[in-house]
């Protein structure tokens, strides 16, 4: 139901399965994608890699996703897109417009797998980066069959999702990379004389 006018949408919203008591460590993602793009993997890649969130992951080949009223609110969304797969781009570009506009305020990525086929794409970078910049969203690129490669880009969802959730405060990692930088100086020659 759409908030305002009450009308039945299409439309996914993230806060339409809103819980009465909100459980502080426990989120549910939902991922969308074509079949064999490795929904699956990823899922429990990002499973393995949050130890400290229970994280329900659940996977789509499409959205509208059908009316079920046991369905939790849907935290976060990961995009799949294979670019060995037309149909992969065709399925995400389609769930892309199925989603509401506050999933677009860092509810939502888009992960691009098999990128260790490059002869074997059927979707050119122009088209998959012109998705990207439309909807101003993150992108992970990596192979979903190949462990270390599923486990990085896990890493980086997960951190999206936390952030996403309030579950890490948007600055705290990235202060905590800065102390770690080595600070360079510069004098410019002839400064001394103005």
């Amino acid at each position: 139901m759409s908030a305002a006018s009450g009308a039945p949408s299409k439309l996914l919203y993230p806060y339409d399965k809103t819980p009465k008591s909100i459980v502080k460590d426990f989120a549910t993602v939902l991922v969308v994608g074509a079949s064999g793009s490795g929904k699956r993997l990823l899922a429990d890649a990002l499973i393995s890699t949050n130890p400290d969130v229970a994280l329900n992951v659940r996977v789509t080949t499409s959205l509208p996703l059908p009316a079920d009223d046991r369905r939790p609110k849907i935290d976060f969304v990961v995009i799949l897109v294979d670019i060995t797969s037309r149909l992969s781009f065709d399925v995400a570009a389609a769930a892309l417009g199925q989603l509401a506009d506050s999933y677009f305020f860092g509810k939502v990525c888009v992960v691009v797998s098999h990128v260790d086929e490059q002869s074997l794409a059927a979707v050119d970078s122009v088209s998959l980066d012109k998705l990207v910049e439309l909807y101003e969203l993150s992108v992970f690129r990596g192979c979903m069959t190949d462990h270390c490669d599923r486990s990085h880009v896990a890493r980086a969802v997960s951190r999206l999702l936390l952030l996403a959730t309030c579950r890490r405060r948007p600055g705290a990692g990235v202060f905590v990379e800065t102390l770690n930088m080595p600070v360079v100086t510069s004098t410019l020659l002839g400064d001394e004389a103005r």
